[in-house]
């Protein structure tokens, strides 16, 4: 069921991440802010943009498609139009790789602004980022085939092996490979897991691998072109600030990604699985036009997640130096990283409930497939993100970045709002806005309260401020819920919903 799915991935979404995390407190341990890590996070970034780029792909245009094609009845032909693209990304894989493994020093020159002497002497990083870019794009691809036929749990269970992989070779090869067991390691996972799906696919779902590209048609391709243009440019906005964070001194660009793969931790938690369940959810209610369900399910969805997430991200605004020292500070990991990885970290917490309510409003663009309006916001919103990141960087350095991150997603939610009016009238939109501004004013009141009684009342013992703060935030969640009757069915429903799937035999 479609409740079941929402538990069960993100449970298991839950382990997936908590894995990928401590891969992300190894490297901080036994690494530290050092330049080869600058290299590897670099690498990760860049992948991980042309990631979201076919992953966008993958979630707006493809699966979509194909859901369609079976619903007229044609299953094969769904299947041969899936493997098109399947072949198309095995394709991309590989041209990704020739240059990486053939010109390692090249591809760095061309992309970074690290210097010579660095891409020489961690060459053979580069080559890796490539051969992880080829694998992480078919990988992912095939889990979103694999949701899209409800196989929710599974698509994220097989995800979990690039993050053992990751933390397996760390351990062991750490001293002999140094930063490279890292990618290594995630490479041997991602082979696994693709390995896995194909396997399932055609032991469980008898799935064919033949292609016809007769199968993709006018309106695909021009869908793709829609889509994926405004996704280009975000790939390209994404690609600008590691670019010129680059050049900066040693550890910058670690810090920054140990501080927003901390930030973003949340948000891979509890976003990332909800939304796509809602995303097959809303494919399906579109065309019988259910508008009061699917009013229901996403205001529910929406009022879940900033019930959650709008509390959390202020917690870890105000208390952003005690979660980075406690999270990080041990092995190689100095006083002065904590300090940079901190600053980085605040500024990134206060976007996360931006991006649930960006990711929650996507699934609507894909659902009622306006993939050129999508197109116009994807391209504006990215062209002042840059026009700030340059004005950021400019004028706060490294800062910038996570500055200009946050007032560029502060301003989408406003500049969207005449579009959902417009073209998404059965979702009360106003009703949900209204929502998530209460919840952000108590949220607010109850952090500076937290952040008063710490720095008047507390011992600079950060467990013993941590323990204050989050025991007054819960008090101030409480109350609210106590106050409104809207907050406590939906927290009731939460409750409900953990004990009928924890139940026995309430698999799914």
């Amino acid at each position: 069921s479609y409740s079941r799915g929402v538990f069960s991935t993100t449970a298991l979404n839950a382990v997936s991440q908590a894995l990928g995390f401590a891969g992300n407190l190894a490297l901080a341990c036994w690494f530290g802010t050092r330049s080869d890590v600058d290299i590897y996070y670099y690498c990760v970034g860049m992948a991980f943009l042309a990631s979201t780029f076919f992953g966008n792909l993958n979630t707006s245009v493809l699966v979509p498609e194909a859901m369609r094609l079976e619903r007229q009845g044609s299953r094969d032909d769904a299947q041969a139009f899936l493997n098109v693209f399947l072949f198309g990304y095995l394709a991309v894989g590989i041209v990704a790789m020739v240059p990486g493994m053939a010109a390692p020093v090249s591809v760095g020159r061309l992309l970074s602004r690290f210097q010579a002497s660095l891409i020489e002497r961690h060459a053979d990083i580069f080559s890796w980022a490539c051969v992880f870019f080829g694998l992480s794009n078919v990988a992912q691809y095939l889990s979103d085939i694999l949701a899209s036929r409800r196989y929710f749990a599974l698509s994220v269970l097989l995800g979990i092996a690039p993050k053992l992989g990751l933390l397996a070779f760390l351990y062991g090869y750490r001293g002999s490979w140094g930063i490279r067991a890292a990618f290594l390691g995630t490479c041997v996972g991602l082979l696994v897991q693709i390995c896995c799906a194909v396997f399932f696919l055609k032991a469980r779902l008898g799935w064919r691998f033949q292609w016809n590209l007769s199968s993709v048609g006018a309106r695909v391709w021009k869908n793709i072109i829609f889509s994926q243009t405004g996704h280009l440019v975000g790939a390209a906005a994404g690609a600008v600030p590691l670019f010129l964070l680059s050049s900066f001194s040693e550890g910058t660009l670690s810090a920054l990604g140990y501080g927003q793969r901390l930030a973003v931790l949340p948000a891979l938690f509890i976003v990332q699985p909800v939304a796509g369940v809602l995303g097959i959810k809303l494919n399906e209610l579109r065309p019988k036009e259910a508008w009061p369900e699917i009013d229901r399910i996403f205001r529910g969805v929406w009022h879940g997640l900033m019930m959650m997430l709008v509390p959390i991200s202020v917690f870890l605004v105000v208390y952003a130096p005690e979660v980075v020292g406690l999270l990080y500070m041990r092995g190689n990991f100095d006083a002065a990283s904590a300090r940079l990885t901190a600053r980085f970290f605040r500024i990134f917490a206060a976007t996360i409930p931006f991006l649930a309510s960006t990711a929650l409003t996507t699934r609507l663009f894909i659902a009622w497939q306006k993939v050129r309006l999508s197109m116009m916001y994807q391209i504006a919103n990215r062209t002042v993100f840059v026009l700030f990141l340059l004005l950021g960087i400019r004028w706060f350095g490294a800062l910038g970045y996570p500055l200009s991150d946050l007032l560029t997603w502060a301003v989408y939610q406003f500049a969207l709002l005449p579009a959902i009016w417009r073209h998404f009238s059965c979702v009360n939109y106003q009703a949900a806005v209204a929502r998530a501004g209460r919840i952000a004013a108590f949220s607010v009141a109850g952090g500076t309260a937290a952040l008063a009684c710490s720095r008047f009342c507390g011992n600079g013992n950060a467990w013993a401020d941590l323990f204050t703060g989050s025991s007054i935030c819960l008090l101030v969640w409480l109350s609210q819920m106590a106050l409104f009757e809207d907050d406590r069915r939906l927290v009731a429903g939460w409750l409900r919903s953990m004990v009928r799937n924890s139940a026995p035999g309430a698999g799914g």
